[in-house]
């Protein structure tokens, strides 16, 4: 329902009231799937469901027509305890995640696109690291790429540019 709502309230207000709906629902399903109230037979349907809500709430900010760093950038220690608590299931790929959000921000031809998809890449990798994931030197340096990135396109978007 939600969904066909947007679909005819397009508004960058119904926008953020489905990206509010959808980042509480996902902390609620991070808190379930961090302790005992998911049986195991369950998790995998969960995390998919939580990574289409990813996907969604990531894509309803993309849309956005006026966009404002200040009102519209995702919660990234709340976004990164979502990817901790599916990291630990075993279900969920932040590394991967990262990559392709990362590669999908050099490919955007726009600050506001490439500020949404750079801080998710930077969440995903901080995420992965901080569950004991490898780091290399090409994970690294890609997060520190990452990081210089989101300042550069903060100074822009503050800006107006």
């Amino acid at each position: 329902r939600l969904d066909a709502r947007l679909r005819t309230e397009a508004t960058d207000d119904g926008r953020r009231k489905a990206i509010a709906y959808y980042e509480r629902s996902l902390a609620d399903f991070a808190i379930a799937l961090d302790g005992s109230a998911i049986p195991d037979a369950s998790k995998a349907k969960t995390a998919a469901a939580m990574t289409s809500y990813l996907d969604r709430a990531r894509d309803l900010r993309l849309d956005l027509a006026e966009p404002s760093i200040r009102v519209d950038a995702a919660d990234g220690q709340r976004r990164r305890e979502v990817f901790s608590a599916m990291l630990a299931s075993d279900l969920f790929s932040a590394l991967a995640r990262g990559v392709q959000a990362r590669q999908r921000a050099l490919d955007a031809s726009h600050d506001w696109p490439r500020f949404v998809l750079y801080s998710e890449a930077a969440d995903c990798f901080v995420a992965y690291l901080k569950a004991g994931g490898k780091a290399n030197g090409a994970l690294t340096k890609a997060t520190g790429d990452v990081l210089a990135h989101l300042e550069l396109l903060k100074g822009n978007l503050d800006d107006g540019r």
